[in-house]
């Protein structure tokens, strides 16, 4: 049995879905990596590791991180992803180019324009925004894992996101978006859907590791290049995903192609 855990990292032009995926044997030694790693960087006990906060620094200085300047965070994060390379773990991660997209999509939902005609519907619009696409490369990177090691192998711990969005045929919250999903294994069979754990208040702790992955390759990609950059890419280097973007085919459907096995 393994345990993938997924969050995302979204701005206005780029969305990344960041996964983990660990056998469940090993998902203890993971977990006492990340504590030992907060611990030898003088993190308090419990103190989480949040990218939004980490490389901000007024955002840090409100955080049990205020001591740490930017290229502590950054050496924090190389010591973190080294020392997790001795498991037997992937990391995965799905992009979206938002300038390739078009800002809105015909929702499945239809509403009545003549109410004197029954029959004369059209159909509404689904506004996008970067929430969608991130639902979008979340299940990318599950259909990637029903392949290997399959749906059926899987516990999945996606972050919690209670924003609502517009999807299909109504408003729903991100995180419930995210797990209609279902990977169609060929005729005659029932199509494998993800098995959701659910997430209380306490979110589990490798969930830190999943938001590093998105923001990490993220800020990799992010134009113009800055010595900031250089950094991310270099952890970029380091974390070695296995990568997929989110794509529109040349037929004009959406599709995901592989970057990186």
């Amino acid at each position: 049995m393994y345990h993938a855990f997924g969050d995302e990292s979204c701005d206005q032009k780029i969305v990344c879905y960041g996964m983990i995926l660990i056998p469940e044997e090993e998902r203890e030694e993971a977990e006492n990596i990340l504590r030992a790693v907060k611990l030898e960087f003088d993190g308090q006990l419990g103190c989480a590791l949040h990218c939004r906060s980490m490389f901000v620094p007024a955002a840090r200085e409100k955080t049990q991180w205020a001591h740490l300047d930017s290229k502590q965070v950054i050496t924090l994060y190389e010591t973190l992803f080294i020392k997790l390379q001795k498991l037997k773990f992937r990391n995965l991660v799905a992009t979206a180019h938002l300038a390739n997209f078009p800002k809105e999509l015909p929702s499945l939902q239809m509403k009545h324009i003549d109410p004197t005609n029954p029959s004369f519907v059209s159909t509404n619009k689904m506004q996008l925004s970067e929430k969608q696409f991130s639902v979008w490369c979340a299940q990318g990177l599950m259909f990637h894992l029903s392949i290997n090691p399959g749906l059926d192998n899987i516990r999945f711990w996606l972050d919690p996101d209670k924003t609502k969005i517009d999807w299909l045929m109504n408003r729903q919250q991100t995180s419930l978006a995210t797990s209609a999903f279902f990977a169609d294994v060929g005729p005659g069979r029932e199509p494998t859907q993800p098995i959701i754990m659910p997430i209380s208040d306490q979110k589990p702790a490798l969930l830190e590791i999943a938001d590093s992955i998105a923001y990490m390759v993220r800020r990799s990609k992010t134009k113009p290049t800055t010595a900031l950059t250089l950094s991310f890419q270099k952890l970029h280097k380091i974390i070695s995903p296995e990568e997929i973007e989110f794509v529109i085919a040349p037929n004009g459907a959406y599709a995901f192609r592989t970057l990186r096995n």
